[in-house]
């Protein structure tokens, strides 16, 4: 009872609290804006980019960055297209805005809208170390920080929202009994949105199947469905105070997104998830972008040039998205300017579209020039968009923004705005109440000797930041973390060539770790899992489902 009351007076304290939908990480170097509905670095009150780094000097590297989010399935023998994303408010279709703040009403499957989730939250380590350490001292009052964190749902939401250190297991936030938020970095944001909606009518696009690509969407006929993706993200936020200068430039992101759904209808096929980034660096209308596939990371960098000559303020940088525990599979140019060629991303279509590396008219993207026209390759099907390295020397294989045609360097791409997309490899089947999750950060680095300086100057940083990232990331795997109510076997074990798993969950997503805790790879309710590429060793897999969690140790032996 004592319990049930302290938790009815939490909920209520914060539903009194005055709601936050903005807040700033405005740790280390770098000053960048959030938005309750997961909407980054973007002032949408201003129309102004707010990602300040090095903070102080007024310049800007990003415009905006947002999750993209599209699926490709049946639904009543239709093809069926979900999607989420934000334009942030680009759209004419009123489309723009899909994410909302709050959970999801798992009872009703609907958004909930209780006040007290219509909100984002902010908290520094430092808040939180205190409170371990006197939460128990005569006078000590508990920072609002701490009292507020969204640990728990309600009734009707997953018991279980933001983590914290559940002290006597009885999976209850109770910060007066000595229990604290679980969070990364010195500083952290977290917030909760969903894209949960009712099925639209049954009218939609013209879908056409392609052995590479399936469901390329061409038009706006009524030959198939289209609707939402009915997810609940989770975003946290957080950077360090740290003296080494490219961890002080960093923002990292930890993403999971849940498939709330209770019908099988909703299990999402071809899934794609994409962070999407418009680069500023500075001035939007003069830069450039590139992939570096080695380093698993897309990026913009400022170059105002006359002719075939690069020029770059000393002030300016150059700015990635780094894909921190999947790699990336692929990038691509996305614009809003009308052009029959380039998205307009105010469609939900070319959402799409641009996930499957396609330009607005259903072409696809060739090495060369801008990528649909000027001395491309009229046969090659890339994956990612300008994947050279300008700093290293060119041969018949470069292309990049900043030297499109090897044929001709005459022939130059003009620097613009530029928004980019770039898609981790994640599985592409998504079930119904299970998760996935991914890291990523956004690196900043800048060096005065010009364009290339400044690129490889990112490199370094995002080498850096990897390596940072490896040594402090928050997993910790043991078999002691499986739900008693949970039944999970693996066999054989030790294995060689594949292990079956055996568990009384029908949906649950499947993650396989290494003993370091690196995540090696992840899958959406499989039961049969190739091992025979990996070394000799020691290794866990852990399934989830809903509330319940299962781990098992799994030895390689080959």
């Amino acid at each position: 009872m004592k319990k049930q009351l302290l938790f009815i007076c939490l909920a209520s304290f914060s539903i009194l609290a005055a709601a936050q939908h903005q807040a700033y990480i405005d740790i280390g170097n770098v000053r960048a804006l959030v938005n309750s509905n997961g909407l980054l670095f973007h002032d949408t009150a201003t129309n102004r980019a707010v990602f300040e780094v090095p903070k102080g000097d007024s310049l800007h590297s990003i415009f905006a960055s947002a999750l993209w989010i599209t699926s490709m399935h049946q639904r009543n023998g239709l093809p069926h297209y979900s999607f989420g994303y934000d334009a942030y408010g680009y759209s004419d279709f009123n489309v723009s805005d899909l994410f909302k703040p709050g959970p999801v009403d798992l009872i009703n499957q609907q958004r909930d809208t209780t006040a007290r989730f219509q909100r984002l939250w902010k908290i520094d380590k430092d808040t939180i170390d205190d409170h371990i350490s006197n939460w128990n001292q005569p006078n000590y009052q508990i920072p609002t920080s701490i009292l507020e964190w969204p640990g728990n749902g309600n009734s009707n939401t997953t018991k279980i929202l933001a983590p914290f250190n559940d002290l006597d297991g009885d999976s209850i936030y109770e910060p007066q009994q000595g229990e604290y938020p679980l969070i990364k970095g010195d500083q952290a944001i977290y917030l909760i949105t969903n894209n949960f909606k009712s099925p639209l009518a049954d009218t939609g696009y013209t879908f056409v199947r392609d052995s590479i690509a399936p469901w390329i969407i061409i038009d706006s006929m009524a030959s198939g469905t289209f609707g939402y993706t009915q997810t609940e993200v989770h975003y946290l936020i957080y950077g360090y105070n740290s003296t080494q200068k490219e961890i002080a430039n960093t923002v990292f992101v930890n993403l999971k997104i849940f498939n709330r759904s209770n019908k099988p209808e909703d299990n999402l096929k071809d899934f794609n998830a994409s962070i999407f980034t418009e680069f500023s660096n500075g001035n939007r209308a003069l830069n450039f972008i590139g992939t570096d596939t080695i380093r698993n990371m897309y990026y913009g960098y400022n170059c105002g040039r006359t002719g075939n000559a690069p020029t770059l303020p000393k002030e300016f940088g150059a700015q990635g998205i780094k894909f921190l525990s999947i790699p990336i599979k692929q990038s691509m140019k996305v614009q809003y300017n009308g052009n029959a060629v380039q998205q307009d991303f105010e469609f939900p279509i070319t959402v799409r579209n641009a996930q499957l590396n396609l330009w607005k008219n259903g072409k696809r993207l060739r090495s060369g020039g801008n990528g649909f026209n000027t001395c491309i390759d009229s046969t090659s099907e890339p994956k990612f968009m300008f994947p050279s390295d300008i700093a290293m020397p060119r041969d018949s294989s470069h292309w990049s923004d900043l030297y499109p045609c090897y044929q001709d360097s005459n022939l130059v791409n003009t620097p613009d705005l530029k928004r980019m997309i770039g898609t981790p490899n994640l599985p592409s089947q998504f079930n119904n109440r299970t998760s996935i999750e991914f890291d990523y950060a956004y690196v900043f680095a800048q060096d005065t000797g010009g364009v290339v300086a400044s690129v490889a100057a990112l490199q370094v940083a995002t080498d850096s930041v990897q390596a940072f990232y490896d040594r402090n990331r928050f997993v910790r795997i043991n078999e002691n973390t499986t739900s008693a109510s949970l039944e999970l076997h693996i066999y054989p074990n030790p294995a060689s060539e594949e292990v079956f798993i055996e568990t009384d969950q029908k949906l649950f997503n499947l993650e396989l770790f290494n003993l370091e805790g690196r995540m090696m790879s992840q899958f959406a309710t499989t039961k049969r899992l190739d091992v025979s590429n990996l070394s000799n060793g020691i290794y866990f897999i852990r399934i989830s489902s809903e509330d319940k969690v299962g781990v098992r140790r799994l030895v390689i032996h080959q």
